[in-house]
């Protein structure tokens, strides 16, 4: 054990407190030992933050348990006077520190320092910890801040020392977390609010050089099934009418090609599925109905809160495609530890979700197919039949709206599906089938119609069909 005094006074223990010895620097300017740390990785060694008056960082370091000291302030500024210093738990390597204007970082145990300040204003660091994959400090005036996911420096050292035009940073185990489903009024934009920590997966690359083609992020599964795949190439706009300002939605996710770190946010989430927000044959599928307020943030506001359903816990990959070569990293997507469901009741609830997406894509698209019909006058003999099929009480309209319902309605938690559920969605299933077997039936009897007869029908049973990619959403 370790103990510094405010007297400037540093002590050691190695038989549990029994005995104390003395291993105070000489020469040590006249100060408080602030903070001292002793490391995670070996026994002898452990590091001291000296707060002296007069205006210059004062570092310590030993490897000896005291017999010699070094001084390690190279890369500080002059007038940073340190108040914290702390060994990374995952990396003896890397140190923290913070100084009465703001936080600091080495990679070599100390022998060079620079700057950690991102976005945090000139203030005293009074202390740091490490959490987990986190960086805490605590600033003059009652302040904390958080930087979220210390993934990237600590393989810092191997990205810089690759020769690789790019590098795919292993994201940290992501938490299985589900957004809070509280429909509260969301804060006026011009509120100022803490920011919560990114979702879901954190995923880092860096470029050495501006890449010169399209890139890709690509997130697969154990078997290596496609989830979720990012470019850098944009999406057409998304004309689909918003109940809320433009400024409160997040705009789609799109990989920057830039030299340097660049970070990409994957929710955890296959994609969303396809929403009608619109009606026909008097039936008024509102988009409202699909849409709650929680979640809502500045900018960062889904345009649709119908979400695709959340991944399992397990192991995941990210794969990074630049300039003809990819780079693949594994990870983990860990339980939120609050949710006391077990695995087989959310591979249930997963498998249920499934379904109810992929009937909620097969209704949409047939859907649409049949108002764009109904505007051709050849269609004209039809469009009652369609109109039905389309609209009608067993209709695809209708089965639409019931599974988007249930999607956001009863299965936004963590549970295990209900018997009334299951079956409630089972009735829905069937009503697809049924209504896709009849537009089947009639393209089979009206061959001459040009566009009925070209419609590539979706699978017999909509809901069972593969789920879908899309890109950037």
């Amino acid at each position: 054990m370790w103990a510094g005094t405010s007297t400037n006074l540093i002590h050691v223990t190695r038989d549990g407190g029994k005995n104390w010895a003395n291993v105070t620097p000489p020469n040590l300017p006249l100060g408080t030992i602030n903070v001292l740390d002793a490391s995670h990785a070996s026994a002898g060694a452990a590091y001291a933050a000296v707060l002296t008056r007069d205006s210059h960082p004062h570092i310590y370091r030993t490897t000896d348990y005291g017999s010699s000291w070094n001084e390690i302030v190279n890369g500080l500024a002059d007038g940073a006077v340190v108040r914290a210093v702390r060994e990374d738990p995952a990396d003896a390597s890397i140190l923290y520190a913070g100084t009465v204007t703001g936080a600091w970082v080495s990679f070599d145990r100390g022998d060079g320092w620079q700057s950690l300040q991102l976005n945090l204003p000139t203030t005293v660091v009074s202390d740091v910890t490490v959490h987990g994959d986190d960086l805490v400090i605590s600033t003059y005036g009652r302040g904390f801040w958080i930087l979220d996911d210390l993934s990237p420096l600590r393989q810092a050292r191997q990205a810089m020392a690759s020769t690789a035009p790019a590098y795919l940073f292993k994201p940290a185990p992501a938490s299985r977390a589900r957004w809070d489903n509280t429909q509260d009024t969301p804060l006026p934009p011009e509120m100022k609010v803490g920011d919560n920590p990114p979702e879901g997966a954190i995923i880092d690359y860096y470029l050495a050089a501006p890449a010169s083609d399209a890139i890709t992020l690509s997130i697969t599964d154990a078997a290596g099934a496609l989830i979720r795949e990012y470019t850098s190439t944009a999406p057409a706009p998304d004309t689909t009418m918003a109940n809320v300002p433009e400024y409160w939605l997040a705009p789609p996710t799109v990989l920057k090609t830039s030299a340097g770190m660049h970070r990409v946010n994957w929710d955890l989430r296959y994609p969303d599925p396809p929403v009608l927000n619109y009606g026909y044959g008097g039936n008024l599928l509102d988009y409202r109905e699909y849409t709650l307020s929680w979640h809502a943030l500045p900018g960062q506001t889904p345009r649709t809160t119908l979400v695709g359903p959340m991944v399992l816990p397990g192991t995941y990959a990210a794969t990074l495609s630049v300039n003809g070569r990819t780079y693949t990293q594994r990870f983990d997507v860990i339980p939120d530890p609050r949710v006391t469901v077990p695995p087989a009741g959310l591979a249930s609830q997963f498998r249920l979700q499934q379904r109810m997406v992929a009937g909620i894509a097969a209704t949409y698209q047939a859907f649409n197919f049949i108002q764009a019909l109904r505007n051709d006058p050849a269609a004209q003999p039809i469009d009652a039949a369609l109109n039905e099929i389309a609209s009608g009480p067993a209709g695809l309209g209708t089965a639409h709206r019931d599974l988007a319902r249930r999607l956001n309605d009863q299965l936004v938690g963590d549970l295990e599906p209900t018997p009334s559920i299951t079956a409630a969605v089972d009735a829905s299933c069937a009503a697809i089938d049924a209504a896709l077997a009849r537009l089947r039936d009639l393209q089979t009897k009206n061959a001459g119609i040009a566009p009925l007869a070209a419609w590539k029908a979706p699978p017999a049973r909509g809901c069972d069909a593969p789920p879908s990619v899309r890109s950037n959403r």
